[in-house]
């Protein structure tokens, strides 16, 4: 199937067969997110299951209706198709579906390999060990001190376990994100004074929310490029072309970082574990038709 395909869903629209009743889910949503019940398979946004007729397949799809222009998932998808297969930080996603009920309210589907969070009883202390020491330089140093062992030594594994994922892992990813943000701002600012300057120079009296627009697709192209010559703490070049499309696309569109424990997923390979980002913004419910 054509990447066209997949990822232009306008094409591939299907009509629900009754409308979407908001009234009725506010009030299941209010009553889980209330409760001490453990929310598993889903969040605010989505819910997601198993194929039942692949195994290996998992299924996403909105809870709600949803306003695609804001949708972060949804643009999330879009901006790194061109690179789903070629960057393994990211999530496989093989289909994308629009579903429109009889009033045209909007939800979404998505199909895609199965990911596992990290505390599933399939994933071990050596698997994260070695998804830490491949992701950054100093994981594997810091395994091997006596202040990290003595820390640990009276851990459960299921302890050790949460302290490598959130604190050697996901920590360390936002810091990463949020140091590339920075540079993001400071280059943006510079950049966009002078492309200020020069079309005043130059007089152009084209249409300035396009030519804003073109510059924020040219400087965007420019600065994820540019950002793997810096020096980081890792020298994981793949992983430093998805943060930067991560934090273009979040400047771009007004998102927020959502690198959690929970969001942060892994998917078993051939060659081993692999981190996945699989969900790392989300639209402050903007998207959210309520």
């Amino acid at each position: 199937m054509l990447i066209k395909e997949i990822f232009e869903p306008d094409e591939q629209d299907v009509q629900l067969s009754k409308p979407f009743n908001i009234d009725k889910f506010n009030k299941a949503r209010e009553r889980r997110f209330f409760s001490d019940a453990p929310l598993t398979g889903g969040g605010i946004y989505a819910t997601g299951l198993s194929s039942k007729t692949d195994p290996s397949e998992y299924i996403k799809m909105s809870n709600s209706p949803t306003k695609l222009s804001d949708d972060a998932f949804y643009n999330y998808v879009q901006t790194i198709k061109n690179v789903i297969g070629s960057n393994p930080y990211f999530p496989y996603i093989r289909t994308v579906v629009v579903g429109k009920d009889p009033t045209g309210m909007t939800k979404t589907y998505y199909r895609m390999p199965k990911l596992f969070h990290y505390h599933e009883r399939i994933i071990n202390i050596e698997m994260l060990m070695a998804i830490a020491e491949r992701t950054f330089s100093l994981a594997s140093s810091l395994f091997n001190t006596k202040v990290w062992q003595n820390a640990n030594q009276y851990l459960t594994n299921e302890e050790t376990k949460d302290a490598i994922w959130r604190t050697v892992i996901i920590d360390n990813l936002n810091q990463l994100v949020n140091q590339i943000a920075d540079t993001y701002n400071q280059e943006y600012k510079y950049n966009l004074y002078l492309w200020k300057r020069n079309k005043k120079q130059t007089n152009q009296n084209l249409n300035l929310d396009e030519l804003k627009k073109n510059f924020d697709i040219q400087f965007n192209n420019w600065f994820i490029n540019s950002v793997s010559k810096r020096q980081w703490s890792t020298d994981d070049q793949y992983l430093i072309q998805a943060l930067a499309i991560i934090v273009s696309l979040m400047n771009t569109n007004d998102y927020t970082l959502d690198i959690t424990a929970d969001n942060v997923m892994i998917r078993l390979t051939a060659q081993g574990p692999q981190l996945v980002l699989n969900d790392p913004i989300h639209d402050d419910l903007r998207s959210i038709i309520t």
